[in-house]
C-alpha cells in the first residue's frame, strides 16, 4: 500500500582476458553482486537482484565475430538469511545455494557502417537464462528475446519479454516484460 525500501547492491565486473581483433574479439570476465534485502526468503529462485540478501560471484566470456556477439555466464548464488543458521537449520522448502547460467547471441542492425563510436547501436538478441538449486531438486529454463540499444559504447538501455519453458522451482514470476538502462564506467582502475 506505500513504498518501502527495498535492496541495496553492489555490482562490480573485471575483465582480465581479452585478445581483441578488428571486428572480433573474445573476452573473460569476473563478476561480484552483492545484496542486502529487507524481503524474507520466500521463494525457490535464487537471485542477487534484489528479492533477497545474496552473494553471487561467477564468470563472463564473450566472443564478437564480425556483428553477431554470443556470450555465455556462469555462477554460483549464496543466500544469506538467519533461516540458514537457526538451531533446527536446513533447507527447508527454500534452498541457499544456486548454480546459474545463461547463454546469448546477439546482432547489430544498425549502424551498417561505423563512422565514430558516438553513433548508437541497435541490436536484437535472445537470452537462454537457467538455475539449478545445489541443495535441493528445483530448477528453471528461460527465453528473453530482446531489443538492445548501446549509445556511446557504455550504456545498454533494454527491452524485451522473458517467459519459462521448462522447469518446477517456485518463483516470484516465471514471465514478463524486462527494461533495464545499464551504465559502464570504462578504464576506471588504471594500469600504473
Amino acid at each position: 500500500r506505500k513504498m518501502k525500501f527495498e535492496a541495496v547492491g553492489l555490482n562490480i565486473k573485471y575483465r582480465f582476458l581479452s585478445y581483441d581483433e578488428v571486428h572480433k574479439h573474445f573476452r573473460v570476465a569476473y563478476f561480484f553482486k552483492g545484496i542486502i534485502s529487507t524481503n524474507d526468503l520466500m521463494y525457490e529462485e535464487l537471485t542477487a537482484e534484489g528479492d533477497q540478501t545474496a552473494l553471487e560471484t561467477g564468470f563472463i566470456f564473450t566472443q564478437l565475430i564480425n556483428k553477431l556477439a554470443i556470450s555465455a555466464t556462469v555462477g554460483l548464488n549464496e543466500v544469506v538469511d538467519q533461516e540458514r543458521w537457526a538451531k533446527l537449520a536446513g533447507p527447508k522448502y527454500n534452498g541457499f545455494e544456486s548454480f546459474n547460467y545463461s547463454l546469448s547471441a546477439g546482432y547489430l542492425l544498425f549502424p551498417r557502417k561505423y563512422t565514430s563510436f558516438n553513433q548508437p547501436n541497435f541490436n536484437i538478441y535472445c537470452e537462454i537464462l537457467g538455475s539449478r538449486g545445489l541443495d535441493r531438486n528445483a530448477s528453471f529454463l528461460d527465453i528473453a528475446p530482446a531489443i538492445q540499444v548501446i549509445v556511446r559504447s557504455n550504456t545498454k538501455i533494454n527491452v524485451g519479454y522473458r517467459f519459462q519453458v521448462a522447469g518446477e522451482m517456485y518463483r516470484m514470476a516465471s514471465s514478463g516484460f524486462v527494461f533495464s538502462i545499464e551504465k559502464t564506467f570504462l578504464n576506471v582502475l588504471k594500469k600504473r
